[in-house]
């Protein structure tokens, strides 16, 4: 493929690839503002969203540009590098990171400000920065679902991870998903629109479903209800990608894709875990088979 470098390929290649059924775009890392603002503005015009996962180009020049939706939080936006260029990545270690991203730095809650302002969602990816730190994730389920080839690598890394709790590198990590927490609830409470996914990606850790378990978990820790951590993860979903007339909640003419929970999920979180079916198209599947058919073949 021809890389994307101006604003005419960028109205070219989202053009060409809505007219392959393409229904939304995902701009990643280092891409130019020209770039991006020309690629949303043909895909508004053509009735598709844009997410990203941004570096080049900050949170806020982002919300400016229009984007739809921005990908894990603050944990990866530019916003707050003391050294940031236009159109450039730039250089923040963890330690700093950690340090300008408490909610009572003045920039973050601009960030959150111009967020809320130009109506971006953000997608919390809270369990692929908890693996390894948080005992919901992985479990030993998700690592049996893994190949061979990927397990050997997974159990390779988590050990590392396991001997290194008490490093400064780890406590860094927690300090970081802390504060990732803390900026996830204060963008909600400011009256933004939190969608909730897993990255599932790299070593293996965030397997489902024990990653959308995590998920849940992890936004009661950071201080939601149980209630709208599942909302957040079903009905506001739904609702962003325009589908709530399908599914989101459970409403007589919607869709019959339905897990039924051993336990009360909005009074104990932790129960979402304890899955005793799940219906697709109004068919009941065992979860327990379901996994099984699955187990030693997910990943390389």
């Amino acid at each position: 493929l021809k890389p994307v470098t101006t604003a005419d390929d960028a109205r070219l290649f989202v053009r060409y690839w809505v007219n392959q059924g393409v229904m939304s775009f995902k701009a990643y890392m280092n891409v130019s503002r020209e770039v991006l603002g020309a690629a949303i503005d043909e895909a508004h015009a053509l009735g598709v969203q844009v997410t990203g996962h941004l570096c080049s180009v900050t949170f806020e020049e982002a919300a400016g540009l229009g984007i739809d939706n921005l990908e894990h939080g603050l944990y990866v936006a530019s916003d707050l590098a003391e050294d940031k260029a236009p159109d450039t990545c730039p250089s923040l270690s963890r330690t700093d990171r950690a340090r300008l991203m408490a909610t009572d730095n003045p920039q973050v809650m601009q960030v959150i400000r111009t967020l809320v302002e130009n109506d971006v969602a953000i997608t919390s990816t809270l369990p692929v920065f908890a693996a390894g730190l948080h005992p919901a994730i992985p479990t030993r389920e998700a690592m049996a679902m893994l190949s061979p080839r990927s397990r050997q690598m997974a159990e390779s890394r988590w050990i590392g991870m396991l001997q290194a709790s008490d490093s400064d590198a780890n406590k860094e990590r927690r300090l970081l998903l802390e504060r990732e927490m803390a900026f996830e609830k204060a963008f909600v409470d400011a009256g933004g629109t939190l969608l909730i996914g897993t990255d599932p990606t790299g070593w293996g850790g965030t397997v489902p479903p024990n990653s959308t378990h995590a998920a849940l978990i992890l936004l009661v820790e950071a201080g939601f209800t149980p209630l709208q951590a599942i909302s957040m993860s079903t009905l506001t979903g739904a609702r962003f990608l325009g589908v709530d007339d399908e599914v989101g909640t459970i409403a007589t003419g919607k869709n019959a894709d339905l897990v039924l929970i051993d336990g009360k999920p909005d009074e104990e979180i932790e129960s979402v875990q304890n899955v005793a079916m799940v219906f697709r198209d109004g068919v009941a599947y065992d979860p327990a088979a379901l996994i099984d058919s699955v187990r030693g073949t997910v990943g390389r």
